[in-house]
């Protein structure tokens, strides 16, 4: 299916969100706002997100639109599988396009279980099982129940629309949808994204995480 750009077509929408129709995300419930607000003081050495460790990617579920160059994805299709490949971190997504079910509640990947199928001429993807941290690879206060489901239309040979809908009643009283557009590559293809964990940047912030554990430590022997 070729090689995809996250948008990089000017536009006057105002929000990628088209429900609800005022493009805001719904609110928290109290428990999503609950969480939301724990997980935000959580700053440790152990709680840096597998995206800065160089682990995974920003390819989704579901997929957000993210800063500099992160959004080359280059799709592989077969018969009986979608692969989506994002040049940031290497990130690979194999999605089964057969009948198989999503797999027990105990296996939860830290990408979740995918499942596509064809609506004509959409591809379907839905996700469930995220790993009980997926608050580490996404956006905070969302529960490891979340149910994502997106769908890749292609609009016509440089033009793919993404949509997206998220549904989580322990986090938002109602789902939510967004959308973007992806132009085709000109050239296509991918090139090598190193990044490892050992990345100056994540070296810095343990040091000088260190360093403020120690300050703190020594404040409070005052």
């Amino acid at each position: 299916m070729g090689s995809w750009q996250s948008p990089m077509i000017p536009s006057l929408r105002t929000s990628m969100i088209v429900d609800p129709p005022d493009g805001k995300r719904p609110a928290f419930t109290a428990e999503g706002q609950k969480r939301f607000e724990s997980q935000a003081r959580i700053t440790t050495l152990e709680s840096r997100s597998l995206f800065e460790r160089c682990i995974i990617g920003n390819q989704g579920p579901p997929r957000i639109p993210s800063i500099r160059n992160y959004g080359e994805s280059q799709i592989v299709q077969t018969p009986d599988h979608v692969v989506l490949l994002t040049q940031v971190n290497s990130e690979v997504r194999v999605i089964p396009l057969d009948d198989r079910p999503p797999g027990p509640d105990n296996v939860r990947p830290w990408l979740g279980t995918s499942r596509g199928y064809w609506e004509d001429e959409t591809l379907v993807v839905e996700t469930r099982n995220f790993h009980e941290d997926v608050w580490h690879t996404r956006n905070r206060g969302i529960s490891p129940n979340i149910h994502v489901t997106e769908r890749y239309t292609r609009v016509d040979d440089g033009l793919l629309l993404y949509e997206v809908t998220l549904e989580d009643p322990e986090t938002w009283d109602v789902p939510w949808s967004y959308e973007m557009v992806w132009p085709k590559m000109d050239p296509p293809g991918l090139f090598e994204f190193a990044c490892h964990e050992m990345n100056y940047g994540l070296i810095n912030v343990m040091r000088g995480t260190k360093v403020r554990a120690a300050e703190n430590a020594g404040d409070l022997a005052r």
